[in-house]
């Protein structure tokens, strides 16, 4: 039976993709994790840029629900998530 801890300083460094459209954003440690006053993990929040190459860096924020996140792998944290479907329903 494998282990299933991680240390966070461990998850920092992984990748996420959203399974749902294949979009891969950077690494954990570049975007943040909410945490509820119990501990638990409750949002994934990322930190997308507007434009790829800009003096100027001007960003979108996505706060994932943690209920989207699919999996955790060995190097990869895979999302399930529709951010159209969020827009139709504001």
């Amino acid at each position: 039976m494998e282990d299933k801890e991680i240390y966070y300083s461990q998850l920092q460094h992984f990748e996420i993709i959203n399974e749902f459209d294949g979009t891969k954003y950077n690494d954990i440690g570049d975007n943040d994790i909410l945490i509820n006053e119990n501990g638990e993990f409750s949002a994934l929040v990322i930190f997308k840029p507007r434009v790829k190459f800009s003096l100027f860096k001007s960003m979108d924020i996505l706060s994932i629900p943690w209920h989207h996140v699919r999996k955790i792998g060995k190097e990869t944290l895979i999302l399930d998530y529709d951010f159209d479907e969020e827009k139709e329903s504001k």
